[in-house]
This record gives structure tokens, sequence and C-alpha cells, in this order.
């Protein structure tokens, strides 16, 4: 296994981590890519229950409101984190969802 395959595992393990220790719940799953100078982090399946009842509510909205909210407070602890299992310096953390 490369470095940079192994790096990209770790972080994708850590994200795992994080998501289920602050949100209770994993998504379904997380693809890590790394392309100098970018390092993309992609969830898929992924729906807090509160997400669930804006959605059936036609409140979709809300849901990107909710997650800007929580990425934005999370996001120190999370590049930190980031940083500690890989090799390269991050310096900022974008979210589009």
């Amino acid at each position: 296994m490369t470095e940079k395959l192994r790096i990209q595992n770790a972080i994708a393990k850590y994200t795992e981590l994080f998501w289920e220790m602050h949100f209770g719940e994993k998504p379904q799953q997380i693809t890590v890519t790394f392309r100098p100078p970018f390092l993309l982090i992609h969830l898929s399946g992924f729906l807090l229950p509160a997400e669930r009842l804006f959605l059936s509510q036609g409140r979709e909205n809300k849901v990107l409101e909710t997650r800007d909210l929580l990425i934005d407070s999370l996001k120190p602890d999370l590049l930190i984190g980031l940083q500690e299992h890989s090799a390269w310096r991050l310096q900022d953390l974008y979210a589009d969802w």
C-alpha cells in the first residue's frame, strides 16, 4: 500500500469516527481523494433524523442551513484531526451539500 493510499484510508476512518462521535451516526460511504493542493472527502448516505423531518415537510433549505451551522461549529476540530491523520498541512475547510 502506498503512503498516499494509507493516509487516505486513515482520513476516511477518522472522518467516519468524527461523524459518529458528533452526530451519533456515520455516513454509509466515505471517499477520500487527494489531488494536490486539494483534499476531497465525499460523504454518502448521511441524513440525521431532524433532516429527514425537514425533507418530509419540503423544507430542503432548512437541511442546508442546519448543515452549514454544524460544519462551521466543528470546522476547527475537524481540521486539527485531519492534519493529525495526514502528512499534509490543511489550510481551510469548505463544505458543499
